[in-house]
């Protein structure tokens, strides 16, 4: 799929491999491997740029965290790029993915399985932009919750309530 379409159907925490369609250049050559493997790799969706058509420059893309050793790599890709991206992994029901704001657009910041990892992850980050974190449904779609207090179970916002505390409760299960 090209970058417009990943931009459109990719939802975040997916795991995405990018390709420029180079072939991959024999071990021996350690330069053009390091090269060939920066272009044609994989990473997790965490940002979708949305253009701002009051700013001077802006351009509608999204951003894909890499993780090298030690080193996390975020890789902006423009719509109109000429690589392919092909969607390896979706979030599971239940995952929980942990948001901060970033100007405009919201960029994803963790993506914990377990309401214990969210837990930990909420504490540990104390980040000054505003949090939000949301629960993956069965059909894809992300709702809303707030934490309660340390001990309670999650406290959930919005309509789909009763559906995001199910979600929670079987994902714990598993």
């Amino acid at each position: 799929m090209n970058a417009r379409e990943l931009f459109a159907l990719s939802p975040y925490g997916a795991t995405v491999r990018f390709s420029n369609g180079q072939p991959k250049p024999p071990a021996r050559f350690n330069k053009k491997l390091r090269e060939w493997e920066s272009h044609n790799s994989a990473g997790r969706f965490v940002r979708a740029e949305q253009a701002d058509p009051s700013a001077q420059y802006s351009r509608e893309g999204f951003v894909l965290q890499t993780r090298h050793a030690i080193i996390i790599m975020q890789m902006c890709f423009g719509l109109e790029g000429s690589n392919t991206f092909e969607i390896e992994q979706t979030p599971p029901p239940g995952t929980i993915l942990a948001f901060t704001k970033f100007g405009r657009d919201l960029e994803l910041q963790a993506v914990c399985l377990t309401e214990g990892e969210a837990r930990k992850w909420w504490d540990r980050n104390r980040h000054s932009t505003s949090r939000i974190l949301e629960i993956v449904a069965e059909n894809g779609e992300r709702l809303p919750f707030t934490l309660s207090e340390p001990g309670e179970p999650f406290g959930i916002t919005g309509e789909h309530a009763g559906e995001a505390m199910r979600l929670l409760a079987s994902a714990g299960a598993s």
